[in-house]
Formats: structure tokens, sequence, C-alpha cells
């Protein structure tokens, strides 16, 4: 097919105002505008006045988002569309927290220091590592949990009773308050679970876990206290691509949870896995206990059981 100059213009264009279009959902979030219109349209100095807006500047940003269609703008009236009001807290699926949270959005200025240093876009945008930063602004570290609860609602949520869980153990690494780690457990009446996050997000699950009726079943750790308190398994369930010994994932990656077993289940089907994030390291090699009902002893050299989280890092059970 031969180029078309104008059009790599146009869609370069388009990406440089995608961008934009982004970062105005997360300013108008912040300031509270959808919710401030969820219960109707409002006029442009009404508006500002109840978010404490600069009305000239909220209007022309109101505008460039009417022409993306997240909300309407007509006779200096403001409205939000299907998809704005998903950014209000009363939508059933909200992603509020998602655009309102400080992370990429706030730090990808400072790439090209990365680029430059190797330095984390982090350190030079917000002072500290991430983790660090939200420790230090609790605001923050609320935000950032509603915004992975309001994610596994639509992504993980949905998979959980398409899956036919074992009477195991199942860890979920940085599973913030226990959102889907609450929602397999009551899927699974005599599994038991590992919640795995930083002390000041455990504080958080305690409360959330009783209402969910399984506190009793999941035991929350530190990543510095998971690994000696908990008995170690005699094998781990892999995602359905592994074979005996070393092995990658299908894809590549490697899956964010790991089901852990009782000694020789022996199955098959005990050692697949559905697995709805993967987000670890890139062509990881592991060693598996258990893998397939074929190869139900463990192979030779496979002693340990492992799980990973969402940073890649192995924590040995």
């Amino acid at each position: 097919m031969a180029d078309d100059p104008v059009a790599d213009v146009r869609a370069v264009f388009d990406v440089f105002e995608t961008g934009l279009v982004w970062h105005c959902m997360c300013a108008v979030t912040r300031l509270d505008v959808p919710d401030r219109l969820a219960g109707g349209p409002l006029a442009v100095p009404q508006l500002a006045a109840a978010v404490g807006a600069h009305e000239d500047s909220l209007r022309r940003v109101l505008r460039l988002l009417s022409d993306h269609g997240i909300v309407t703008l007509e006779k200096d009236q403001v409205g939000l569309t299907g998809v704005g009001r998903v950014l209000s807290r009363a939508h059933p699926l909200s992603q509020h927290a998602t655009f309102a949270t400080v992370s990429v959005q706030d730090v990808a200025h400072a790439l090209t220091g990365t680029l430059r240093t190797g330095q984390a876009a982090t350190l030079t945008a917000l002072g500290a590592p991430y983790w660090e930063y939200l420790a230090a602004h609790p605001d923050q570290q609320a935000l950032f949990g509603e915004q992975m609860r309001q994610q596994a609602q639509i992504s993980s949520l949905p998979c959980v009773p398409l899956v036919d869980w074992p009477a195991a153990t199942v860890a979920d690494i940085a599973g913030g308050i226990g959102t889907v780690l609450a929602a397999v457990l009551r899927a699974a009446p005599h599994a038991h679970g590992i919640l795995v996050d930083e002390p000041q997000v455990l504080q958080r699950a305690g409360s959330f876990l009783d209402s969910q009726g399984v506190a009793g079943r999941c035991a929350p750790f530190t990543r510095e206290t998971c690994s000696p308190r908990h008995p170690r398994p005699t094998c781990t369930c892999l995602p359905g691509c592994c074979t005996t010994g070393t092995t990658t994932t299908r894809s590549g990656y490697l899956p964010r949870w790991a089901l852990l077993t009782a000694r020789g289940c022996g199955s098959s089907k005990g050692c697949s896995l559905t697995t709805t994030d993967r987000t670890g390291p890139r062509a990881a090699t592991w060693r598996c206990c258990c893998c397939s009902a074929a190869a139900a002893s463990a192979p030779p050299g496979s002693t340990g059981s492992y799980w990973t989280g969402q940073a890649g890092r192995w924590a040995r059970l």
C-alpha cells in the first residue's frame, strides 16, 4: 500500500490530541466536575464556582472534552455524556479513581530524563519512588486502592465464576484490600487465601474481608513476613502451558496469581490457572512441582514452590 503522508500526519496529531484529552479528563475529575454534573447540566459559571475553577479556563477544557464525547456543551450549559458519567463516583462501573489518582499521567513528562539517566521518572516528578509516595500521602493511597478495586470490577471479577476453583490456597500478590481474593473465596468455600500487600493497605483490608465473610479464611501478609510465617505448599499450579522442569508462560509473562494446592493433587485440572492479569516480567523462567496428570510427581530439582507479584519479585513459600 502506498504511503499517505497526510494520513500519517493526521495519525500523529490524533495521538497528540488523545494525550491532551487524557490530561483534561484527569484535571476535571480531580476537581469533581463529573460528580457535580451527575445530577444534570449546569451553566459553566455555576459549575466553575462550585468546583473552585477559573471560569474561562474551565470552559476551554470543557470545549475540548465536548469535541471528544466526554461532555455536552450547548449555550454555555455543560452536561455529561454516557462516557463522561463513568468518571463520576455514582456510576456503577465508575472509573473516577483511575483519573483522579496521581499516576502515570503525572510522571510521563519526566520520561526524557529517565531515558537519559536511567532514573525512575517518579523520583523526578514526585520526589520519591511511587510506593513510598503513596505511603506518605494517605489520600492518594486510598485513591490508588479504589482505582484497583474499580479496575478489578471490570477486568477480574467477571472471570471468577468461570474458574473451577479447587480446595486450595490462593495467593493474591499486591491484592489491595482483597477485592478479587474475597470473590474467589466466596466462590470456593473450602479454599483459603493469602493476601500480600503493603502494611498501610492491609490495615484497610481487615474490615473489607470481614464484610465479605471470608476474614477467617484469609491471612494477610506483607512482603517481608509472608514467606517464613506460612507453611510451604508442596506444589504450585501454573498456567496450562506449563511443562515439567523449567518453563516460561505462553505469553512470556508470569501470572499474577499462583494457586497453591495440597500434596499429591495429581490431576490435570488442578494444574491449570486462568489468569486475568499478566503483569510480571517477560520471558521469566520458573520451576514447578506439579505440572500435569502425566507428571503428577515433582520432577527432579523442583523442590520449591513460588509465587510472583506485579513488580516481578519472586517470593519463596
